[in-house]
């Protein structure tokens, strides 16, 4: 009886710190909208669009869900916008060659008009790429529809909120980040 006992405390104690994660899929193939799926990051294009290797599609352009960083090559400027090289940079320090947790978006399919599959990054369990990138002023908070907004107020709004209020990175130049992007007075 005893033994029984112990048997069944010591099977609940291991049942309930097992781990409770969300299942992380073998293939983008298989990965349902909203889903997560491991990749190797293998080109970062700038701060929030990059190239991606998964087990069963290889090459797949990924764009950063929820942030906008300055563009290494935008329309209308002669030369990158201000900060673009440096979340470019950052990008390539945290994401390039490195194997990631891909959480897609709940759209169905989970693809923009220019046919990138949208995802949110998980640099480990904690830490998302866009809090990273928000927090030390190299991106700001867009393009968040539903059903994408699930880490935006707990999360990316008060990383964004940090870089502003200590004028970092995009947020040391007066008027450059606007609602439409970044801009300056010519």
């Amino acid at each position: 009886m005893a033994k029984k006992l112990v048997f069944f405390i010591i099977f609940f104690f291991l049942a309930a710190c097992a781990p409770t994660g969300e299942k992380i899929g073998a293939s983008l193939h298989d990965a349902k909208p909203g889903g997560k799926v491991k990749g190797k990051i293998i080109a970062v294009a700038d701060g929030d669009t990059v190239r991606v290797n998964f087990s069963d599609e290889k090459n797949v352009r990924v764009r950063i869900l929820s942030i906008d960083t300055p563009e290494l090559d935008a329309d209308g400027w002669e030369g990158p916008q201000p900060f673009a090289e440096e979340a470019a940079n950052r990008a390539e320090e945290l994401l390039l060659h490195k194997e990631l947790v891909f959480e897609l978006s709940k759209n169905t399919p989970p693809y923009d008009r220019f046919d990138r599959l949208l995802a949110n990054i998980w640099l480990d369990e904690h830490t998302l790429y866009q809090e990273i990138m928000l927090e030390e002023g190299l991106a700001r908070l867009a393009y968040v529809y539903e059903p994408d907004t699930k880490y935006v107020n707990k999360i990316l709004a008060p990383a964004e909120e940090k870089a502003r209020k200590r004028e970092k990175g995009i947020w040391s130049i007066e008027n450059y980040v606007g609602k439409n992007g970044f801009q300056l007075d010519h």
